[in-house]
């Protein structure tokens, strides 16, 4: 397969599920593209890596995750402030809680929640031992809640 089959392959299969991710993650939508044009970039890049992975999928995630953490840990605001509103108020506004997360917390959440990849894939595409990943996991829930519900 050529590099532009290739390419074009990628952007049919991942391309939504990547672009989701960089949007739930980057709210500003020229970094968004931008950091979307350099997962491709090195997908195309690192494709001869493909076969240290189990999945396709879980090669991209570590693409994906890579380039988001980088990104994100370079400009991640940690901006929150006590807060004034009851827990109902609080829970309307979700998102300034979840981007208070770390890099890595949004990420995994994001993964598990709303694409519901499995940990066994996830924690093979982040080189992590899957019960760490699951404690994380649980960790990143446990603060959402107290920072809603407190």
């Amino acid at each position: 397969m050529t590099k532009k089959k290739q390419i074009e392959y990628w952007l049919l299969t991942y391309g939504n599920f990547i672009f989701e991710c960089c949007t739930a993650l980057i709210k500003d939508p020229k970094n968004t593209h931008w950091v979307f044009q350099i997962i491709f970039k090195n997908l195309s890049l690192k494709s001869k890596k493909i076969k240290q992975f189990p999945t396709e999928r879980s090669w991209v995630i570590k693409i994906l995750w890579d380039q988001l953490h980088n990104f994100l840990s370079q400009n991640h605001i940690h901006s929150l402030k006590k807060p004034t509103l009851n827990p109902q108020a609080r829970l309307q506004h979700f998102d300034f809680y979840f981007q208070n997360l770390s890099p890595e917390d949004q990420m995994l959440l994001l993964l598990k929640q709303k694409y519901q990849i499995p940990f066994f894939e996830i924690a093979f595409a982040l080189h992590l031992p899957e019960s760490s990943l699951k404690f994380q996991y649980q960790q990143a829930l446990k603060m959402l809640e107290l920072w809603i519900w407190a």
